[in-house]
């Protein structure tokens, strides 16, 4: 397979919702592993302003195994604002950052 073709970090459809403190297409292999958490919390009592916590970590393969020998943690912080109280949809600014990467992210609706 043509190493374009193969499986990288960041290529979901909304930019910004996985893999967040990781640039995008840093990491290209045919197999990937991923797996990130986040903490939420509430900061004003009507829930109008909220934040966010968050770590993650990939690993891609030696090219044609199965070898996750070299794992990338990232994390971060943002914040979250109330756009609509009925369906529950937050405005969301997240900083990621991970070794030699950082970037803002601004997003409608939650990373997952």
């Amino acid at each position: 397979m043509p190493y374009l073709d193969l499986p990288a970090n960041n290529w979901e459809p909304v930019f910004g919702s996985v893999a967040r403190g990781i640039e995008q297409n840093r990491y290209r292999s045919n197999a990937i592993i991923y797996s990130e958490t986040e903490y939420r919390f509430g900061i004003t009592a009507n829930g109008f302003l909220g934040g966010v916590v968050f770590a993650n970590v990939t690993s891609a393969s030696q090219f044609d195994s199965q070898n996750f020998s070299y794992w990338h943690p990232a994390g971060g912080v943002g914040l979250r604002f109330k756009f609509n109280k009925y369906s529950r949809t937050n405005i969301r600014l997240d900083y990621g950052f991970s070794k030699e990467y950082q970037s803002l992210y601004l997003n409608i609706g939650e990373a997952f």
